[in-house]
C-alpha cells in the first residue's frame, strides 16, 4: 500500500494519492487514485490571476492474470475527471473535462517462433465541455461581446501487435497499429448586441478517421558497433460524417467529396560505436513524415490558445516531411559524465496559419481573428543539448544543462514558431539517507525571434527562478516507508513567462510545499 498528500502555500494547492496492491496465485491486482486542486495562483510579485484554480480526480485499475509459463494477460482501466478549471489564458473555462481509458492486452514468450509477441486492444474517450458565460465578454480582444460555450468529444478505439524474434544475428521487431478515431465538437454563439441572431457553429463535425501503421525496426552488434534500421508506413483514410460540413468544405474546395486518403512512409538508422568501455559514439539519420491531425484538415473556426485565432482546416494539406541528421557523444567518467548531441532538420510542407482573405475582419489588431491552416515549401531547424555530472563526494553532486534550438521558415523568410529559447537548468543535490536536498536554478535568455506573419506570436523575456527541496526516508527502523519532503519553489518570487506556455501566461510566483508519503 501507497500513500501521499501534500499541500502548496501559492493558490492554496493539495493532492491526496494512493494505491493499494495485492495478489493470490496466477493473480495480481492494483487499484490507484487521486485528488489534486488548487484556488487561484499568484505569479511572481503580482496579484492571484483570477479562473486559475482547478480540481481532478483520477481511478485506475490494473489486473494481470498468469496463464501459464511466459503468457500473461493484463487489463486496465482509468477514468480521469476534471471541473472547475480555470484558463485564464483562454477565451472560457472547462466545466468537465472526463477521459475514461482501458486496454486488454497479450503477452506472450517463444510463441509461433518469435521470442516476444504482444496484443493489445484499447479504447479511449474524452469529453469536453467549456463555458464562457462566467466571463466578462465585453472587455475581451477576441470575439467581443459574444457567449461562446462548447462542447465536444474525442474517441479512439484500435488494435496494436507487435513480435520480436532474432534471425542471424539480427533483431527484428514487427509491429502493426490499426486505429479508429471520431471527433466531434460545436459551439453555440450568444451574440450581446441586438440584431445579431444566436448561432450554432461546427467545429469539427463528426471527423472519422482509419488510421493504420506497420513498422519493422531491425538491430545488430559487430564488436564496438551497434547499428539499426527501421521503415515505418502510416496510412489514413478520413471523411467528414455531418452533412453541413461536408457542404462547408465542397464551398471552399471546390470538391464535393472531402475524403482524404495519405500514405506516409519513414525511415531512419543509427550507428552506435563504443570508443572505450566509458565513451559512445551516436549518428542518427532519417526522412520522417507527419500526417496532418483531423482539425489541420477539417477544423472549422477552431480557436488556438497559442495565438488567438480562429483557423479551419484544408483537406488537401499534405503531410509535412523531414530529413533529419542528429550526432551525439555521452562519457562516463570516474569524476564527470557528460552528454553532447547536436541536430538539424530540413523541413518540408510545414502546416502553418494564414490570413483568411476571404474575412474582412481577420485584419490585424481586429477581435475577430480568422486563419487557414496551409503548407509552404521549406525550412529548417537546429539546435543541441549539453548536459553534465559530476559526484563531488560524501553525498554530493552537481549537475547542469543546457539546449538551444534555432528555425527558419524560408517561405516567408521568418522564424519558425514554438521554438524555445536558449535555457538550461544547474543544480548541487545531497543524498545521504535518510536526508536528501536539492537547490536549483533553471533559467531561460529572451526568445525575439518569432513567428508574426504566420502565428503572431509574441517574444518573451528572459529569467532565473530559484527552488530549494529537502526530504527524508529512512532506510530502516520503525519509520521505514515513510518519505517527508518540503520546500520552495521560485523563491524569489520571481515574475516570468515561459515561451511555449498557453499564450504566454505567467508563471507560478513563490510556493512553499510539504508532503508525506508512506509505503507499507
Amino acid at each position: 500500500m501507497q500513500a501521499e498528500t501534500g499541500i502548496e502555500s501559492n493558490g492554496l494547492a493539495r493532492r491526496v494519492r494512493g494505491a493499494v496492491s495485492g495478489g493470490a496465485g496466477p493473480l495480481a491486482v492494483r487499484v490507484s487514485g487521486s485528488y489534486r486542486g488548487s484556488g487561484d495562483y499568484a505569479p511572481g510579485g503580482r496579484d492571484a490571476i483570477e479562473t486559475s484554480g482547478y480540481e481532478k480526480r483520477n481511478l485506475a485499475a490494473a489486473a494481470t492474470l498468469r496463464l501459464g509459463q511466459g503468457h500473461t494477460l493484463t487489463a486496465q482501466a482509468i477514468a480521469d475527471d476534471a471541473w472547475l478549471i480555470g484558463y485564464p489564458a483562454l477565451l472560457m473555462d472547462a466545466v468537465l473535462a472526463q477521459a475514461r481509458i482501458g486496454s486488454v492486452a497479450y503477452e506472450a514468450e517463444g510463441l509461433a517462433g518469435f521470442h516476444h509477441v504482444e496484443a493489445k486492444a484499447y479504447g479511449n474517450r474524452v469529453d469536453h465541455y467549456m463555458d464562457d458565460r462566467s466571463r466578462d465578454v465585453l472587455t475581451r480582444e477576441v470575439m467581443r461581446g459574444m457567449y461562446m460555450p462548447m462542447g465536444g468529444y474525442t474517441e479512439v478505439v484500435g488494435l496494436q501487435a507487435e513480435a520480436m524474434t532474432r534471425l542471424a544475428g539480427t533483431s527484428l521487431t514487427l509491429t502493426a497499429d490499426a486505429h479508429r478515431l471520431r471527433q466531434f465538437g460545436d459551439m453555440t454563439m450568444y451574440s450581446l448586441y441586438s440584431g445579431i441572431r444566436d448561432m450554432v457553429l461546427l467545429n469539427v463535425g463528426d471527423v472519422e478517421a482509419r488510421n493504420g501503421a506497420l513498422a519493422l525496426k531491425a538491430q545488430r552488434t559487430v564488436g564496438g558497433l551497434a547499428l539499426s534500421a527501421s521503415a515505418r508506413l502510416d496510412g489514413t483514410s478520413r471523411d467528414v460524417g455531418s452533412q453541413a460540413m461536408r457542404q462547408l468544405f465542397e464551398r471552399r474546395t471546390g470538391s464535393a467529396d472531402p475524403a482524404r486518403q495519405r500514405v506516409v512512409p519513414s525511415v531512419s538508422a543509427t550507428a552506435s560505436y563504443a570508443l572505450s568501455p566509458r565513451t559512445l559514439l551516436r549518428l542518427t539519420v532519417a526522412d520522417a513524415g507527419r500526417l496532418p491531425s483531423v482539425v489541420e484538415q477539417y477544423g472549422h473556426y477552431v480557436y488556438n490558445y497559442v495565438d488567438g485565432y480562429f483557423y479551419t482546416g484544408d483537406p488537401d494539406l499534405a503531410p509535412e516531411r523531414s530529413r533529419q541528421v542528429e550526432v551525439g557523444v555521452a562519457h562516463a567518467g570516474g569524476r564527470l559524465a557528460i552528454e553532447a548531441s547536436a541536430y538539424a532538420h530540413q523541413l518540408r510542407d510545414v502546416v502553418v496559419g494564414l490570413a483568411d482573405n476571404d474575412v474582412v475582419a481577420g485584419l490585424s489588431g481586429s477581435t475577430y481573428r480568422f486563419r487557414l491552416y496551409d503548407n509552404v515549401d521549406r525550412g529548417w531547424m537546429a539546435g543541441g543539448e549539453v548536459s553534465a555530472l559530476a559526484p563531488l563526494g560524501a553525498g554530493l553532486e552537481a549537475a547542469v544543462s543546457v539546449s538551444a534550438a534555432y528555425g527558419q521558415n524560408l517561405t516567408f523568410d521568418e522564424p519558425l514558431p514554438m521554438i524555445p529559447p536558449v535555457g538550461g537548468v544547474a543544480s548541487l543535490r545531497y543524498d545521504r539517507r535518510p536526508v536528501f536536498a536539492e537547490v536549483e536554478t533553471r533559467w531561460a535568455l529572451a526568445q525575439t525571434r518569432v513567428a508574426r506573419f504566420t502565428y503572431a506570436e509574441r517574444p518573451t523575456d528572459g529569467f532565473a527562478v530559484v527552488a530549494l527541496r529537502a526530504g527524508w526516508r529512512p532506510a530502516s527502523g520503525p519509520a521505514a516507508g515513510l518519505r517527508v519532503q518540503a520546500g520552495v519553489e521560485n523563491l524569489f518570487d520571481t515574475f516570468y513567462q515561459e515561451h511555449l506556455a498557453i499564450s504566454d501566461l505567467a508563471a507560478r510566483g513563490r510556493s512553499a510545499y510539504l508532503a508525506v508519503g508512506i509505503d507499507l
